[in-house]
């Protein structure tokens, strides 16, 4: 059975709209995934915990818990704190937590927080991951060409108007909404229906609900195994079971993009969020790679796509 990690995923908001003109379609083409070992592109930054490390932890902007494996926090005999419920793909799950003095990586700097406590094997092997608790106030710069590929980074300062330079940038840039936490959701197509697509740097692979599935017409997806199924793991290493089905496209903006591998089931986070019969996505670092480079400021609630 081949398995995926999806990080945490607590609430989320809904709606968006796209602002200016929509780009020329580059009808980019998704490669077909075949095992976890070959899609384990989630992104990284290397974190310092009481100024010990740097250690590697996942980026996750659909999570809004973040996460340290107990393996770590025992290495660094971390101090237990009050057990927190986390809503993952998986379920309503109650870990423990420990409390750090101070976390660093880039411009993220924070005293006196608590981490939930997860697993390596929930991890794919990574020690922890930062979620939106963490990064609120802050710019994601995603770069997938080139050596750089994530920097946490200030916000951009707000626009001063009239002597702005002007951006020689090809790019779509959206207006995100926030109705449950701070994490960035647009809208875009597939197979011809509207839809709703959490931006997920935790998530390898994207992940969508059975509304979804159903209403652009996505059709069944056979793995390099002969598998159709593939299990998800929470940060806890507990596991959900979801259908590998295959949109035939999806639209940003101006840019399609053809034959995209999806997982699919009606999992818990869609409950939580209430989008259980609304077509919705968790847009996957599968996708986000196809571009040149992903900005998500979550101060100013925007996402811009390079392309």
């Amino acid at each position: 059975m081949n398995q995926y990690t999806r990080r945490t995923a607590i609430g989320m908001g809904v709606g968006a709209s796209a602002v200016g003109a929509a780009m020329p379609s580059h009808g980019f083409q998704a490669a077909e995934f075949a095992s976890s070992t070959q899609r384990r592109g989630f992104m990284t930054a290397p974190v310092r915990i009481n100024g010990e490390g740097p250690f590697p932890f996942a980026i996750d902007t659909a999570a809004n818990a973040s996460v340290i494996t107990s393996e770590l926090a025992g290495a660094l005999a971390l101090p237990r704190a009050a057990d927190v419920a986390m809503h993952t793909l998986v379920g309503r799950e109650v870990v423990g937590s420990v409390h750090v003095e101070q976390i660093r990586t880039g411009a993220l700097d924070h005293s006196d927080v608590n981490l939930a406590l997860g697993a390596r094997l929930g991890l794919d092997g990574v020690e922890g991951l930062i979620g939106t608790d963490l990064l609120t106030g802050l710019r994601l710069d995603l770069q997938f060409r080139g050596a750089q590929r994530l920097r946490i980074a200030s916000s951009r300062k707000d626009s001063d108007g009239f002597f702005d330079m002007p951006s020689a940038r090809s790019s779509i840039v959206y207006e995100a909404r926030r109705n449950f936490a701070d994490l960035a959701m647009i809208e875009a197509r597939a197979g011809g229906i509207e839809m709703l697509a959490v931006l997920d740097t935790g998530a390898q692979v994207s992940i969508g609900n059975t509304a979804l599935a159903r209403l652009a017409g996505a059709t069944r997806n056979t793995l390099a195994s002969g598998e159709s199924r593939a299990s998800i793991r929470s940060p806890t290493g507990e596991a959900v079971q979801a259908e590998t089905m295959m949109l035939s496209h999806l639209r940003i903006g101006g840019v399609a993009i053809h034959q995209l591998p999806i997982l699919v089931g009606d999992f818990h986070t869609f409950d939580i969020w209430g989008l259980r019969d609304t077509p919705c996505m968790l847009m996957g670092v599968d996708v986000m790679g196809l571009f040149n480079g992903v900005s998500i400021d979550l101060r100013r609630n925007e996402v811009v796509f390079e392309v």
